[in-house]
């Protein structure tokens, strides 16, 4: 038989970079009759008949490395019903009149039906073929506000209303935010052993310091306002540098969550008399929805954790002040940063 380079550079490639195990074998067994051994010989390499390798050189002979795809109804039948085995582990073994809260492989064996018989291992490939792995879970708070929809889809028109009308139209998430005195405990370097870096407190009350902010969905422009406490003038004072910093907005949608004194009626009134700043409260118990948390993260990120400013107060809301100034010198990172990129989540 001739080969030719390309069948021959495309065989030894597959036989190393092929997705799928059973066909970088049948690349490498091909290769080798191409190279010049016989085929009883490739055979007995591959602890395989010669019939089989036949079949794989005549495979790719007519299909090139298609031919090495198992065809559909080919090969051993799985034993495990994939809708199943999905169906029980993505649920708490509870529904299922198990005593337990989280899944074993030893009790899946045990518990879904068609994985009687299983080891261990086998159970942990069944999940594998399902796209299921072990992960530690994550915090999800489902909110209780039976507006939650309509609110989202509000959010949502609010920003399709500015992306479709830049300038003209602005939306911001707004929100508060603490940071306090004492660092918060974070992973440092340190030599390897049971010591522990030590991370610097101070003896004085843990103080703070609050921050109200808000970040353009569309720009990633920050507005931020610091005081010892945000009281309704400090919010106030706020919303009216919200209003200077758009001058030339018709509309300023200010998005943010159901603290009081949102609503307070000083604040009612003052929006009253500014209609360019319109509030859309998002859903009680929903902070997922307000992108400018990760701002908040990325702050405590960057200098509450282990900080080491706790005995000079005013020098940590300096650096904070500074944190922020460099947060809004580059807007397209802090909004990317923050999940802005997409509105996918509200519309």
């Amino acid at each position: 038989m001739d080969w030719s380079a390309e069948q021959l550079v495309e065989l030894a490639a597959a036989s190393h970079h092929a997705a799928k195990p059973h066909v970088r074998v049948k690349a490498l067994a091909v290769l080798a009759v191409a190279k010049g051994y016989s085929q009883k010989h490739t055979a007995e390499l591959f602890d395989t008949s010669a019939v089989s390798v036949n079949s794989w050189v005549g495979a790719y002979r007519t299909d090139g490395l298609a031919g090495f795809e198992i065809a559909p109804g080919r090969g051993r039948p799985r034993q495990a019903d994939d809708d199943e085995v999905e169906r029980y582990a993505l649920q708490s073994p509870r529904n299922f009149g198990v005593d337990r809260s989280r899944w074993t492989l030893r009790l899946l064996a045990e518990t879904v039906p068609c994985l009687q018989g299983f080891t261990e291992t086998g159970v942990r490939h069944a999940l594998a073929r399902c796209g299921i792995s072990y992960k530690r879970g994550q915090p999800w708070l489902l909110s209780p506000d039976p507006d939650f929809e309509k609110k989202r889809l509000t959010i949502g028109a609010a920003l399709e209303a500015a992306e479709s009308h830049p300038g003209a139209v602005v939306a911001l998430f707004q929100d508060e935010a603490t940071f306090y005195r004492q660092p918060t405990q974070a992973s440092l370097w340190g030599r390897m052993g049971r010591a522990q870096p030590h991370m610097l407190w101070s003896c004085r009350s843990n103080t703070w310091v609050r921050v109200t902010a808000t970040i353009d969905a569309l720009t990633g422009q920050i507005c931020y306002r610091q005081a010892s406490k945000i009281s309704l003038a400090q919010l106030i004072k706020s919303y009216e540098e919200v209003l200077k910093a758009y001058p030339e907005a018709l509309m300023i949608y200010l998005i943010q969550d159901n603290w009081p004194v949102h609503k307070h009626p000083k604040v009612l009134a003052f929006l009253a008399r500014n209609p360019r700043l319109q509030v859309v409260f998002l859903p009680t118990y929903a902070p997922r929805l307000n992108p400018i948390e990760k701002l908040w993260r990325w702050a405590k990120q960057t200098l509450s954790h282990a900080h080491p400013y706790c005995d000079n107060f005013s020098e940590f809301k300096a650096q904070l002040n500074a944190c922020l100034d460099t947060a809004a010198t580059m807007p397209g990172y802090i909004r990317h940063y923050c999940g802005l990129s997409s509105f996918k989540v509200f519309l």
